[in-house]
């Protein structure tokens, strides 16, 4: 078994390298995962952005509020793109 000197899951990467992250990217950690998350394209969603959550040992309710808000974010740029491809589509004059 790999001893654990750090807070969280003992199967995080933190445990597993045995190292903890610079302080720049412990300041932006949850900001990183609200972008992931709210990147519109596949295997970017809440599922990932969980595993990656729970993968760097982040806090979960600081992780539940970053995924959440980035899942509205992303459905807020789905639905614009959708409506905006409808408009353009019918303002060409194809019927979809």
């Amino acid at each position: 078994m790999l001893k654990n000197s750090f807070e969280g899951s003992r199967f995080g990467l933190r445990s597993w390298t045995g190292c903890l992250p610079g302080e720049r990217i412990s300041k932006y950690e949850y900001l990183g995962l609200f972008a992931f998350v709210a990147l519109p394209i596949p295997f970017t969603g809440a599922w990932t952005g969980a595993l990656i959550a729970y993968l760097f040992d982040l806090k979960f309710s600081r992780s539940l509020i970053a995924i959440f808000l980035g899942l509205i974010f992303a459905a807020a740029i789905m639905i614009i793109l959708t409506i905006y491809i409808s408009w353009a589509l019918t303002y060409l004059g194809i019927n979809a």
